[in-house]
């Protein structure tokens, strides 16, 4: 007798729903958004299973992971369930050596190349949220999948979109199946 097959060598795509797929043609017509990066960040349940995912997930780790490529655009839609937007902010003024606050105090050191950006600034997206919260996942997912840049938390073994697979990922050394 075999033993089963693993799916994860299998390539199972479902298509999404014509009133999904409507629903992100709105929402991307509405915004007019330039070529964007996409950062899926899984913070809410995952954070109390993993030491250190925490700082993996903020804001300064994630200008790290979108700096390594010279691809990744600048303007970051951000896909999270985290409700505290601080966590993604500017890290606060460092500790700095003398010869370095003169720097600081021109503004060298709080200049963002990266613009982020959720769900909650788009009044389209707040009225999906409202109505469906699973229905809201899944425009996101078309957003994730028509972003020109894709970050995932977790490195994936296999394409997680086998059409739009992941650039590169947060947290370095978890691979299994979360």
């Amino acid at each position: 007798m075999l033993p089963p097959p693993s799916l994860h060598k299998w390539d199972i795509s479902f298509p999404y729903s014509k009133r999904v797929e409507g629903l992100h043609k709105e929402f991307a017509a509405a915004a007019g958004m330039p070529p964007y990066s996409c950062v899926l960040v899984r913070r809410g349940e995952r954070l109390p299973l993993y030491s250190g995912l925490d700082a993996l997930t903020r804001g300064d780790h994630i200008r790290r992971v979108l700096g390594r490529s010279a691809d990744a655009p600048r303007f970051v839609y951000i896909i999270t369930d985290e409700q505290d937007r601080a966590v993604f902010d500017l890290p606060s003024r460092p500790r700095l050596a003398f010869w370095h606050r003169a720097f600081w105090r021109q503004g060298f050191w709080r200049k963002d190349p990266f613009h982020f950006v959720f769900a909650d600034d788009y009044e389209f997206l707040r009225r999906l949220k409202a109505e469906d919260n699973y229905l809201l996942f899944c425009v996101q997912l078309l957003i994730m999948e028509h972003a020109a840049y894709r970050v995932s938390t977790f490195k994936k073994p296999y394409a997680a979109h086998p059409h739009a697979p992941f650039h590169d990922h947060l947290a370095e050394g978890w691979e299994a199946n979360i």
